[in-house]
């Protein structure tokens, strides 16, 4: 008789899983950063060989369906909830809105979290990945035999979330603790006694490797175009530089896409410049041919930069704008943060400028206006980099392999 003993043991240890349970707090379909990121990772989950489930929170519906807002071909499956779903939940909304001075906290997203875990069908080989921890708790505890990796994007806010993160890293499921950076990793290791450094994967933001196009090849038409695509909050500089430098260099035409309609009305109040021209949001599968006409891209991130005009996350961001700007080969003058030293290299992806300095954004743009050559390298270059390191199919890559050892 033939013992297979040994073969099916090597078998489960080096199984790589096939499906993948996605727990999000983002909204879908929104215009934040976050809910792009998840989406994207979905579909790089299905590239990589996946049965993807995504959970998240219900977003505007009058947005369109959400996968063509994302600009996502990938195929699978969405759920999404309301905290107003839950009984409990509607009764904290009424009481926040009546009564004074009265917060409840993440108690919404928890209770929400339970009903969310409650429906989810998992078999005894599937995984979880997570960037909702409060979700991701209730996952643990409901399936403690199934590995897990949860994703942050800044330290722990707070004695609840850094008892969360505690509760996670103790369980059995639990394989890593994936991080946008460097500079993040060192602060959740100072932060956060009970982790190992071996847990805390650093993998950076990522963008699209296909679909985009490249403009940078065909003779310019018109005036010189600078780009920015991004948010408007405070600190991602054009409030506090690009209309300065705008006002410099009236030969140029600066192109802003993206920002909610109140940061638009605020940067419209202040008054703009005549050669700065206001797109407003652009769904993702519109951004490829409107970046396709920028000549140079820009990231004017200051030293304190806001998430819905909360918080800083200078030291520690990875932005999507940069990867998307990578991905689409466009030369790239970025702000002077350490943090961004991680992702790109002086004269070679880029051009670093003092982040308040108006006359170094002026001088470096003059700089690519005038040399082709340089210009087209930073391009080339920086699209090398991301389609090696950064593309959303390396990185799920990467996460993949989290889960390939079977305790």
């Amino acid at each position: 008789m033939v013992d297979l003993s040994a073969g099916l043991k090597f078998y489960r240890k080096f199984k790589i899983v096939k499906k993948i349970f996605y727990l999000s707090e983002s909204i879908f379909p929104s215009k934040s950063a976050n809910s792009v990121h998840v989406m994207k990772m979905c579909g790089a989950f299905v590239r990589q060989g996946f049965d993807v489930e995504l959970f998240g929170y219900k977003g505007n519906a009058d947005l369109g369906e959400v996968k063509d807002f994302y600009n996502v071909k990938s195929s699978f499956k969405i759920f999404l909830f309301s905290t107003a779903d839950i009984f409990v939940n509607r009764l904290l909304i009424f009481c926040r809105r009546w009564v004074p001075g009265f917060r409840y906290g993440s108690i919404p997203n928890f209770l929400t979290g339970v009903r969310v875990v409650s429906e989810m069908k998992l078999g005894c080989d599937d995984v979880c990945y997570g960037r909702n921890l409060f979700w991701l708790c209730e996952f643990a505890r409901r399936y403690p035999n199934n590995q897990f990796v949860l994703e942050v994007h800044r330290p722990p806010s707070g004695v609840l979330e850094l008892l969360c993160l505690k509760y996670l890293v103790s369980r059995k499921g639990f394989k890593s603790c994936v991080v946008i950076s460097s500079k993040l990793k060192a602060l959740m290791l100072d932060q956060c006694s009970f982790l190992r450094g071996g847990s805390v994967q650093v993998l950076h933001d990522g963008a699209d490797e296909t679909g985009w196009l490249f403009g940078q090849h065909r003779e310019r038409l018109g005036a010189f175009k600078v780009g920015y695509v991004g948010h408007l909050y405070k600190g991602r500089g054009v409030q506090e530089v690009l209309i300065h430098v705008a006002r410099e260099l009236s030969e140029v035409e600066f192109h802003i896409v993206g920002g909610t309609p109140d940061d638009l009305s605020v940067v419209l109040k202040r008054g703009i410049p005549a050669n700065m021209i206001i797109h407003g949001f652009k769904r993702q599968a519109e951004l490829p041919k409107l970046m396709e006409c920028f000549d140079a891209v820009v990231a004017p991130y200051q030293d304190v930069t806001t998430v819905n005009n909360e918080g800083n996350t200078s030291p520690f961001m990875s932005p999507l704008k940069i990867f998307e700007y990578m991905a689409a080969q466009k030369a790239i003058v970025v702000s002077d943060l350490p943090v961004l030293h991680e992702v790109v290299t002086h004269n070679k992806e880029c051009l670093f400028v003092n982040p308040e300095n108006v006359s170094e954004w002026v001088e470096a743009i003059k700089k690519l206006i005038f040399d082709d050559d340089m210009r087209r390298d930073l391009g080339v270059n920086a699209r090398k980099r991301l389609v090696s390191q950064y593309s959303w199919d390396v990185r799920a890559g990467h996460i993949s392999r989290l889960y390939e050892y079977n305790s």
